[in-house]
């Protein structure tokens, strides 16, 4: 009876540790939903040696069925949010770095088994020695001004000091990075409305190119970023051969100068024989 106890006891705990590292290999190969927001997540952006930027989140990531790990690295897609945040990825006299603490909100994209990000906006966490040097004079400025009102806060029917510890930031903004971003001057991102056209590769890159209809209109050509409803419709084009076009509503972005394309929503058209293939 002992043999038989102690071998369940050794199962049990064999059957915990498999478990357990079954978790935490999901963790480390998870996979985010697509549209799945980040809101001011606290992390570092930082340049590969690929020349890819990517986030870093400092927490672990949950979209409600799938938990991504700390520390786990997301590409950040073109966007005219980047160009301003690469432009803030810079020393104090103009040398680059490749790292940038930041407070990151954007939306999560997943293509091919892989998540990628598309910023929208962010903060710069300022951790230069000289804001380290202030934050230790306004600590010592507040430290004054609370022992003068150590009476009063102790009899503060409001608020605890429990409360007021959680109050106070863990962060500094970094003012200073903010400002140069803000002379960097970018294209606005924009909504593009139903528009039609085909997929065109150039070089290997893939692109939407406008169909002008007859119409004596320019027929632009936008890089696609990755993202649930190109892959969906690069499955299905392939099931049926010959020239398609396709109606797409998204998101339109520029990073250096190019045109990039965010699908939202990608609809099959037909011609009914009144338009050339």
């Amino acid at each position: 009876m002992v043999r038989i106890m102690k071998n369940s006891t050794l199962l049990i705990l064999l059957l915990a540790v498999c478990f357990s590292a079954s978790a935490v290999e999901r963790a480390n190969t998870a996979v985010l939903r697509e549209g799945f927001l980040l809101d001011y997540v606290k992390g570092v952006i930082s340049k590969t040696d690929q020349e890819q930027w990517i986030f870093t989140a400092d927490v672990r990531l949950f979209d409600g069925l799938q938990t991504l790990r700390a520390k786990s690295p997301i590409e950040i897609l073109p966007s005219s949010m980047l160009e301003k945040l690469t432009a803030d990825i810079s020393g104090e006299n103009g040398e680059e770095v490749t790292s940038l603490d930041v407070r990151l909100q954007g939306n999560v994209t997943k293509y091919q088994g892989k998540n990628y990000l598309y910023a929208t906006s962010y903060i710069p966490i300022s951790q230069s020695k000289k804001a380290a040097e202030a934050t230790d004079v306004k600590k010592a400025n507040e430290e004054s001004i609370e022992l003068k009102q150590a009476a009063e806060a102790k009899n503060d029917p409001i608020l605890s000091d429990e409360i007021k510890d959680l109050l106070k930031p863990d962060w500094n903004p970094d003012l200073g990075q903010k400002k140069k971003r803000d002379k960097v001057i970018v294209e606005d991102d924009y909504s593009m409305p139903s528009r039609t056209g085909f997929f065109i590769v150039k070089d290997g890159i893939k692109y939407f190119q406008l169909d002008s209809l007859g119409r004596k209109i320019n027929r632009n050509a936008y890089r696609l970023l990755p993202c649930t409803a190109f892959e969906m419709a690069e499955k299905a084009k392939h099931t049926i051969p010959g020239r398609k076009r396709y109606a797409i509503s998204g998101t339109v972005t520029t990073y250096k100068g190019q045109k990039y394309l965010l699908p939202q929503r990608i609809a099959r058209t037909y011609n009914h024989g009144n338009f050339a293939r």
